[in-house]
């Protein structure tokens, strides 16, 4: 079983992405986005499914090509009232720019 920082930085290891201090900062700066600073080594029975799901979002958020805009395709009902709004932070400019195309 995986740590949250290990699940986080786990996609970097596999494409090379950065030193290994890189890495690390990269990790930690997403999951501070999600909420989760403090929770690197905790593994997941320690973690709520809330912030499971963040460590989720926070391993989408953490390579070198970090999405501008994201938008969760699960259910988001486990996360607190501010985490659907840092983690999904453009769907309503994406959703205005998609209809200006229309």
């Amino acid at each position: 079983m995986l740590t949250a920082f290990e699940n986080v930085e786990l996609p970097l290891l596999l494409t090379k992405a950065g030193s290994r201090r890189r890495r690390r900062e990269n990790v930690l700066t997403a999951l501070r986005i999600v909420g989760l600073e403090g929770r690197e080594d905790h593994y997941p029975r320690q973690l709520s499914g809330g912030q499971e799901q963040r460590v989720a979002i926070a391993r989408g958020r953490s390579g070198d090509r970090t999405p501008t805009c994201s938008s969760p395709d699960e259910p988001t009902g486990d996360l607190d009232a501010r985490v659907p709004a840092r983690s999904s932070s453009c769907s309503s400019s994406s959703t205005a720019s998609s209809r200006r195309r229309s």
